[in-house]
């Protein structure tokens, strides 16, 4: 549609949000299933306030779900599938945000969250997240800064091929 604003562009014409009422927005996105309750505004708020702060929180929340689902399901129950739904809903939902923050943004939040050694849980996370793409589609070598560029060739994946 011509003559229409996309969120990058809205940006300008929103006051930022307080730091109270921006952690108090990132805290339900953490810990509610925000699909499940009329709670407008959560995601575009937060996503218009975002930087790679927020983004590396949220990238190590979905690390912790993301162990916190293996070990429930690790241990058959009812008690425990259903908590392993409940936290899979809640990571899909902050990837889903990860995964609409501008390209600049989720990529320095990520790589300013990963550990010096080697971690296969951040592999598999990484996997998943990029398994689907970003929802934006941006070309990353189109949008990234050059030290953002350089970061991503850090240590961390030459240690890969010693672990094979």
């Amino acid at each position: 549609m011509e003559g229409a604003l996309n969120a990058e562009q809205w940006r300008t014409f929103i006051n930022p949000v307080d730091a109270e009422l921006k952690e108090r927005l990132l805290q339900r996105l953490e810990t509610e299933d925000l699909s499940k309750g009329r709670i407008p505004g959560v995601h575009g708020l937060l996503r218009l306030n975002s930087d790679a702060q927020m983004a590396r929180r949220i990238f190590a929340r979905i690390l912790d779900l993301h162990e916190a689902i293996k070990n429930a399901i690790s241990v058959r129950s009812e008690t425990n599938l259903a908590l392993a739904r409940e936290l899979g809903d809640l990571r899909r939902q902050l990837e889903g945000f990860l995964r609409k923050l501008p390209a600049q943004t989720m990529v320095d939040g990520i790589l300013a969250a990963l550990s010096q050694d080697f971690s296969l849980l951040e592999l598999e996370v990484l996997a998943e997240l990029w398994d689907w793409g970003m929802d934006n589609d941006a070309d990353l070598h189109e949008v990234l800064t050059e030290t953002s560029r350089e970061g991503s060739k850090i240590p961390h994946w030459s240690r890969v091929a010693a672990h094979q």
